[in-house]
């Protein structure tokens, strides 16, 4: 039986590798698998009134698509392309997960104004940001440094977060909520992951208590990634902020070795694979294939993916264009010519890499999309 840390659904993976004509490396995605995922992800906030979800990991229309099918409403995005094409499928609600400055929040600005009828906020987390936004008046949320020490206004500050609050309301801001990132505990021990999630957020916590106590409404809090929207969902908030907190999890949607290693059971499994192609045939137990760094990122750790439904594969360091696979039984030992699929430990990074990719339809069709949401563009 394939192990579900490493394997697509078994008669996706064969499906897909029953394509001699196809053209390697390849990105594949099991709608079926997709889907799953994204109802488990709602049973387990409580329903899409909980998930504000992060679609840096969907890069296209398509698996947007999937999630406003779902009932999702509220969605993260990294980057313009992705804000663009959520506002274009009809999203309601869209924050861009990054302190918008300069031209950035001009186009970000250009985009509310096309969509009137949808909300659009970015990230502020200080006066010198505020001062490069000029005139356009923008819904906003306090982004609140989690530790991760990239962004955000110190947690243990509300009296600077309240006098920053009040220039950006005097400028014709709306400030709409608070946003906390804590990705920099993703790679720790889970006890210990959990209860450094537990004491950012009652960091967090205190400080949307004296807003609040402050007479300054907090809407919304965004909190929880991929790899702490758990124990953020189990935290005991208190009543200035209990009825308010949305998860913001997006690697769910595809899930990665990684999540799995992480996460435990929860209902996710594998959605994506990287079609290759066997090269060569390296001695008794080697074989190259061409799935290299173009194909799949290493910014995850070692090994960086893992070979679907085949167990004693050694997986080695990738070259620009190559990857070496070392099997255990030499007469396990697929042939030049052969597909193999593997599954990234980090999909995000590795669905940033293409350009394009095949769909498993629910009915075994096959479908090519296009990642409409995958490049940043350069606008002046």
């Amino acid at each position: 039986m394939p192990d579900p840390l490493r394997s697509l659904r078994p008669e996706a993976a064969a499906r897909f590798v029953d394509q001699p004509g196809l053209a390697t490396p390849c990105l594949v995605i099991d709608e079926v698998t997709v889907d799953a995922n994204i109802q488990a992800v709602l049973r387990l906030v409580g329903g899409p009134e909980r998930w504000r979800a992060h679609v840096k990991t969907a890069k296209s229309g398509w698996a947007m698509g999937r999630l406003l099918e779902a009932g999702v409403t509220r969605f993260k995005a990294s980057t313009y392309e992705e804000v663009r094409c959520l506002l274009e499928l009809g999203a309601p609600d869209v924050l861009y997960a990054l302190p918008a400055v300069g031209p950035g929040l001009n186009q970000l600005a250009d985009l509310a104004e096309r969509f009137p009828d949808q909300r659009v906020a970015v990230l502020l987390d200080s006066p010198a940001a505020l001062e490069t936004w000029g005139s356009r008046a923008m819904r906003f949320f306090l982004d609140v440094d989690s530790g991760m020490h990239r962004t955000g206004h110190n947690a243990n500050d509300p009296r600077g977060a309240a006098a920053l609050l009040d220039r950006a309301a005097s400028a014709g801001h709306t400030f709409v909520g608070v946003h906390h990132y804590d990705g920099h505990l993703a790679g720790l021990p889970s006890e210990q992951r959990d209860a450094r999630t537990g004491a950012g957020l009652d960091k967090v916590d205190r400080l949307i208590a004296a807003l609040v106590a402050g007479g300054i409404p907090v809407p919304e809090l965004v909190t929880g990634g991929s790899h702490t929207f758990l124990p953020a969902l189990e935290h005991c908030f208190g009543p200035a902020v209990r009825r308010r907190v949305r998860v913001s999890p997006g690697t769910v949607t595809f899930c990665d070795v990684r999540s799995l290693e992480r996460l435990g059971d929860v209902g996710l499994r594998p959605a994506v694979g990287v079609l290759a192609r066997v090269l060569s045939a390296v001695g008794p137990a080697r074989v190259t294939v061409d799935a290299g760094l173009t194909a799949i990122q290493v910014d995850a750790g070692s090994p960086h993916a893992a070979v679907s439904g085949l167990d004693g594969v050694e997986v080695g360091s990738p070259t620009q264009a190559h990857l070496a696979l070392h099997f255990a039984c030499p007469d396990a030992v697929p042939v030049p010519g052969e597909l193999l699929c593997l599954i990234p430990r980090h999909v995000d990074t590795t669905v940033a890499q293409f350009g394009s990719f095949l769909v498993l339809r629910s009915d075994n069709t096959l479908e090519e999309h296009q990642m409409t949401a995958r490049h940043h563009e350069v606008r002046r």
